[in-house]
């Protein structure tokens, strides 16, 4: 965790309407939850008009993925989704929370099915709790495992991820250009539900490809800043048609290559997503 943050957050939070900390995951036991909170962080919102929507990801250990844990799950015993859902509900009663946010990733979109039944049920019982259910939708092959049309009658409103076009494992590139961003955003917005119902994620950082690795690294946007200025570069190009920052630097003689979000693909995209009247 960026120990900046919670300055951020003090000096910020009347300009907020939701927090969304990185604070649940799933343990190795199936439908268990490991709970991470911070104190100064809830006292914070206890002083403020937040709503708290703490986020739900199923992401483990040196940021590995576990499919399995959602699967098991969603195609579970009643019992086992029961339990889970209580435990959820008192997690978040605990925290004085209103809602949760789940980030599900590389679940096997043959379950799509179970994973509609299981979000239904969940939804229902946490509205009776009167606690909201936030869905994040990433592009590409992990929307195949969400039926919107379907979700979009239970879940209170959708989390567009619109970055990541290239990422770790990509060549280098822009992390969500002109196009890509405009596309998805008219397909998710104008596609499923209602408008009111989209929150658009807007990225603000980087990736440093480095010449002969096979992966990049994932870096903040002072990280992107500190390295072009160590490299004494004059400025960054900001690429066309992509409408992405890059630049490019040595360390040694070893060649790299950074793409970042920045001010200006904020603006740019937050005014796009204003034109579709979407809720935040």
């Amino acid at each position: 965790h960026d120990p900046d943050s919670l300055d951020s957050l003090k000096a910020h939070a009347n300009q907020l309407t939701h927090l969304c900390p990185d604070w649940l995951s799933f343990t190795h036991e199936v439908g268990r939850l490991d709970v991470v909170t911070e104190p100064a962080v809830l006292e914070e919102v206890g002083k403020s008009d937040l709503n708290l929507l703490p986020l739900l990801r199923n992401l483990g250990e040196g940021d590995v993925w576990m499919p399995e844990a959602v699967e098991a799950l969603i195609n579970g015993p009643p019992q086992r989704q029961d339990r889970f859902l209580t435990e959820l509900i008192a997690t978040l009663a605990r925290m004085e929370a209103d809602g949760v946010v789940l980030d599900w990733q590389q679940v096997d979109p043959s379950y799509r099915t179970n994973m509609t039944a299981f979000l239904g049920r969940m939804a229902e019982a946490l509205h009776r709790a009167e606690l909201e259910v936030w869905l994040c939708v990433s592009t590409g092959g992990d929307l195949q495992v969400f039926d919107l049309d379907a979700l979009a009658h239970h879940l209170d409103r959708f989390v567009a991820m619109l970055h990541d076009e290239h990422a770790e494992f990509d060549t280098p590139g822009p992390i969500a250009s002109r196009d890509f961003f405009n596309g998805w955003l008219d397909t998710l917005v104008k596609g499923y539900g209602k408008p009111a119902q989209w929150v658009i994620s807007l990225g603000a950082y980087g990736y440093d490809w480095t010449e002969g690795k096979e992966t990049g690294e994932q870096i903040s946007f002072a990280d992107a800043m500190s390295r072009a200025g160590r490299s004494a570069k004059p400025s960054c190009t900001f690429h066309l048609p992509s409408f992405n920052p890059h630049c490019t630097y040595e360390e040694g003689a070893v060649g790299h290559s950074v793409w970042l979000l920045d001010a200006v693909t904020f603006l740019n995209q937050l005014t796009a997503a204003r034109s579709h009247r979407v809720a935040g």
